[in-house]
């Protein structure tokens, strides 16, 4: 059986390329689909025009923006990502039955509307 030939290989511009990271925030995967390519194609073409800087650059964009509405949502007092805060940033396992503060900890029960009226 012959083996098929691979097809001419896409030639990404360096712009185009650049352009694409910070449209999709440093989501190669993202990038890849826009372009028509495959991820590895992707990251062969990024290790070329040496634009690793880049998909950091706009990777810490992205984790910025995430930031910022993390914190407006916690100044709205959004119960649910108040508690997720608490566990991810801080290591506080939440355990309802478990009211009692240990030194130097502060105890919060968050209660959801739902659980209200129970």
């Amino acid at each position: 059986m012959a083996k098929k030939k691979p097809g001419p290989k896409p030639k990404l511009t360096k712009g185009d390329l650049k352009k694409a990271i910070h449209k999709h925030m440093g989501n190669l995967a993202m990038v890849a689909r826009q372009l028509g390519v495959t991820r590895p194609t992707v990251y062969a073409y990024v290790e070329r025009y040496g634009l690793k800087e880049e998909v950091e650059k706009a990777r810490e964009e992205l984790a910025d923006l995430a930031e910022v509405a993390l914190v407006k949502k916690l100044q709205e007092g959004d119960g649910r990502l108040i508690e997720f805060v608490l566990r991810s940033f801080r290591g506080h396992i939440y355990n309802p039955k478990d009211t009692t503060a240990h030194e130097g900890e502060v105890v919060v029960r968050v209660v959801y509307d739902d659980e209200v009226s129970r």
